[in-house]
Order: C-alpha cells, then sequence, then structure tokens
C-alpha cells in the first residue's frame, strides 16, 4: 500500500515510508522473538522428553531388581526351570535396557551442553544430572 501511495505521488508518502519502515522493522523484530521462544520451547520439549525416559528406565530397573532379589526357588523342578528362564528374560531385559542408558547418558550430555541458554535447562539441567548419575548407578549396581 505504501508503494501504491508513493506511486501516485501522495503528499505524505515520506511519513508513509518512515512507518511502513517502522512496521517492518517492529514485525523483523517479532519473528526474531518468535524463533527464540521455539528454541526455547523445543529445547523443554527435548528436556522434559529425556526426563520421561529416564524415569521410566528406572522404573523397570526397578521392578527388575526386585524379581532379581526374590528367593523362590520352585518346589519341583519344572518350577525351578521356569525360573530360569524367567531369569534369563529378565537378563536380556538387562541387556536392552543398557542400550536405552547409553542413549539417554548422549542425550543428556548433547542437552546440558546445547542448552545452556535455555531457561527451562538451566533451572532442570542439575535434576536431569542427578538422575542420569543415579540411573547409571542403579544400572551398574
Amino acid at each position: 500500500m505504501a508503494a501504491e501511495l508513493e506511486k501516485e505521488n501522495y503528499r505524505a508518502r515520506e511519513q508513509v515510508k518512515k512507518r511502513e519502515r517502522e512496521i517492518l522493522t517492529r514485525w523483523e523484530e517479532l519473528l526474531a522473538l518468535l524463533e527464540k521462544h521455539r528454541i526455547a520451547l523445543q529445547a523443554a520439549n527435548q528436556l522434559m522428553s529425556v526426563m520421561r525416559d529416564l524415569d521410566t528406565v528406572a522404573s523397570t530397573i526397578k521392578d527388575l531388581g526386585e524379581n532379581f532379589r526374590s528367593e523362590d526357588v520352585g518346589r519341583h523342578l519344572m518350577a525351578a526351570e521356569d525360573l530360569t528362564q524367567q531369569h534369563h528374560v529378565f537378563e536380556s531385559q538387562i541387556a536392552a535396557l543398557g542400550d536405552n542408558i547409553q542413549r539417554l547418558n548422549r542425550q543428556t550430555q548433547q542437552i546440558l551442553q546445547s542448552g545452556k541458554n535455555s531457561p527451562a535447562v538451566q533451572r532442570e539441567g542439575p535434576t536431569l544430572q542427578k538422575k542420569i548419575d543415579e540411573l547409571n548407578k542403579n544400572y551398574d549396581a
């Protein structure tokens, strides 16, 4: 519209051009602010996703640990064989959790390093580090 007014030689065309530049500048500032917020929300989303995965794996490890602590040895041969098979399944699950824990360790380090400017990472970073350390400790035990 400003270009059309200038083309028609409108008497206040300089004021219109100035106002157009102000509006475009504010629009670009708004877009930059939106991009900054998008990046912050993306970092917070990634952080919460990793924390949720950490809690899930920690819960699984806790459940598996309780199964290993069972004193049940079976009353007869069939029950003992069933318990042996269950033990092998639990060992397979723990081995699979090792891959997940390695992935979570990598993601945690990536979040902590790349999210230093994110308010969510600054606020939740120590909690995230504590959770991953605790998970590693429980997995190794």
